[in-house]
């Protein structure tokens, strides 16, 4: 924008809250600075349906054209921590259009944010940061690392990988099915037909999901509750993702664990591993539930199957037989405490007291 003078002025922003007819234009800002596509429905879902509450989400509009240039905020999600149900706040949709990164529309939308969460109630605010708004988020403006974020990852088909190496096409599609088909006879030989249990599709949750994430959350001091009707938002209402529930039952028909996959066909084929949840002490049950894993991602196509676990999880020791590796991501987990009595940050901010999936992030 300029004046008479030719001189450029500095925008008129308005800050708000977001509103349900924001949708477009979300739309069109995310599509603009990272070329991705959340449709108008997802931002619906997102904030509208969610069963926890109301979204702490501010936007910055430029008021000569309406747009909506920035936004920040978080959506509310029920935590159990040391046994006790409490409402955070998941930071997300950290996003500043470039033109509008000089001045303040970062801080002015995280000051509104934070705010309207301590207004609300919340007792802790957490988010998965990149490594630039971690250093921001971290040395200004209040929270405390508690982890980084890396995944585990097992290739199951060598091809994209051989391809890149050698860039003849005609000798990477023998190869790779070749080496495809040797990882899959080496998973059944070392450790897949070792399994005697078999997991099934469950296509609903119903209350024995519910039933096991109150048995497995006394294992841990930090874990979003998996309640059905979070369950059922986070996954059977997502309007862009198709997740899969593969589940493990006892003799009893109660529930042993189960894991929550999505495929995504981009540049190369991923399964991810988005939620995962079983008694730590039920290795076998693990065992099962891994292995039907594979089973169905190999049976689909896919070509690098990954997870999130932290360290100190004993699941991870299941995965490193299945051949699984840790590897770097640009991610951390960040927390802020609002109420120290409730959720003190020394407690907060220790990585060995949360259990963290993929699906606890709003990436996948």
């Amino acid at each position: 924008m300029t004046t008479a003078a030719g001189a450029k002025r500095r925008p008129k922003l308005k800050y708000r809250l977001v509103q349900p007819g924001d949708g477009p234009k979300l739309t069109e800002l995310y599509q603009s600075v990272f070329n991705v596509y959340k449709s108008p429905e997802y931002w619906h879902w997102k904030y509208y349906q969610n069963p926890a509450g109301e979204p702490g989400m501010y936007v910055a509009v430029d008021q000569d054209t309406e747009k909506i240039i920035g936004e920040i905020g978080s959506i509310p999600v029920w935590i159990r921590v040391k046994g006790k149900d409490l409402l955070a706040a998941q930071g997300c949709d950290i996003v500043v259009a470039p033109a509008y990164q000089r001045g303040t529309p970062f801080f002015r939308l995280e000051k509104l944010a934070h705010a309207f969460n301590i207004d609300r109630g919340k007792h802790f605010e957490y988010a998965i940061s990149i490594k630039l708004t971690y250093k921001i988020f971290t040395q200004r403006l209040g929270f405390k690392g508690v982890s980084p974020v890396r995944r585990l990852v097992k290739a199951l088909n060598p091809t994209p990988y051989i391809a890149r190496k050698l860039k003849l096409p005609f000798l990477s599609q023998p190869l790779g099915w070749i080496g495809k088909e040797l990882i899959r006879g080496w998973d059944w030989l070392r450790e897949i037909h070792k399994v005697k249990l078999a997991v099934v599709q469950a296509d609903n949750f119903d209350d024995r999901f519910e039933r096991l994430f109150n048995r497995v959350a006394d294992n841990y001091g930090v874990m979003i509750i998996r309640d059905v009707k979070y369950l059922n938002w986070r996954y059977n209402l997502h309007p862009q993702e198709k997740y899969t529930t593969l589940a493990l039952e006892g003799a009893d028909g109660e529930l042993r664990g189960y894991a929550i996959c999505v495929i995504n066909n981009t540049d190369v084929c991923r399964g991810r591993i988005v939620d995962l949840v079983i008694d730590p002490r039920d290795r076998e049950g693990m065992r099962a539930i891994l292995a039907g894993v594979l089973e169905y991602f190999y049976s689909r196509g896919v070509e690098v199957a990954a997870a999130w676990l932290l360290e100190h999880v004993s699941h991870v020791k299941v995965f490193r037989e299945f051949g699984f590796t840790f590897k770097e991501t640009p991610h951390d987990l960040m927390c802020r405490p609002i109420n120290e009595e409730t959720a003190p940050i020394k407690y907060l901010s220790c990585p060995g007291n949360w259990y963290f999936t993929m699906g606890d992030s709003d990436y996948f």
